[in-house]
């Protein structure tokens, strides 16, 4: 796995610049940021740049989504997260092969939706579920 380190973070803001929406670009960099690991945190865990490459191709093929909570799983995949007041949640796990790992949960209507996807077909997957009316931006 290749992992994002400091000199791939200086390419990433080029890739954020050119493909996320500009609303939310500086926040979203700001969150990735913060997920590099530190010297001296030993636990941190090295981000997989695979795993950021298909978040940032993500969200350029939807910038309707509003910027993501995220985390970084023990593997290096980066989590990203969008609620709605905790009634309804949509997490992706982009995985360093190319996959996205998914659940949709609305416990107002008891629906669920989980499962493994692209990352190209996966908004097509959740509609459904009518995620974009709470994930996405107000307009």
């Amino acid at each position: 796995m290749e992992t994002v380190t400091e000199s791939r973070w200086q390419e990433l803001p080029g890739q954020l610049n050119a493909t996320v929406a500009p609303d939310y670009r500086a926040q979203l960099a700001k969150r990735i940021a913060s997920l590099m690991p530190h010297a001296d945190q030993p636990d941190d865990v090295a981000m997989s740049l695979n795993s950021v490459r298909s978040l940032l191709q993500f969200l350029a093929r939807h910038p309707e989504l509003k910027c993501p909570e995220m985390t970084v799983t023990p593997s290096g995949d980066i989590y990203a997260s969008w609620q709605k007041d905790r009634s309804c949640v949509f997490s992706v796990q982009f995985m360093d092969n190319g996959q996205a790992r998914f659940v949709v949960l609305r416990l107002e209507s008891a629906e669920q939706l989980s499962g493994l996807t692209s990352p190209v077909s996966l908004m097509a997957t959740v509609a459904p579920l009518n995620v974009m009316a709470w994930a996405g931006n107000e307009r």
